[in-house]
């Protein structure tokens, strides 16, 4: 039995510019675990929208886990200010 029988899922955002990268990290973590489902974008910006549910990510899941490749152009900046922003994830 895993967790998709139960009928959960495990989301994870991925936040990385490069779709090579993302895509190898995605294979590893669907390696690790079943049930679970990737998320990925390419900017800080949708990343913020994912996670509140903006601009076209009306019906993201809140996910479990965010990897945020640090590499990512104006990515710092960005999620220093949304880091000020309280209940990011509730």
């Amino acid at each position: 039995m895993n967790a998709r029988s139960l009928g959960f899922s495990f989301h994870v955002l991925v936040l990385d510019d490069d779709a090579f990268e993302a895509k190898l990290l995605s294979d590893v973590l669907r390696d690790l675990r079943s049930g679970i489902t990737i998320h990925t974008v390419t900017s800080s910006e949708q990343a913020i929208a994912f996670l509140y549910r903006d601009a076209g990510f009306a019906s993201a899941p809140k996910p479990h886990l965010f990897f945020w490749i640090t590499g990512c152009p104006a990515t710092v900046g960005v999620f220093c200010r949304c880091s000020k922003v309280t209940r990011i994830f509730a």
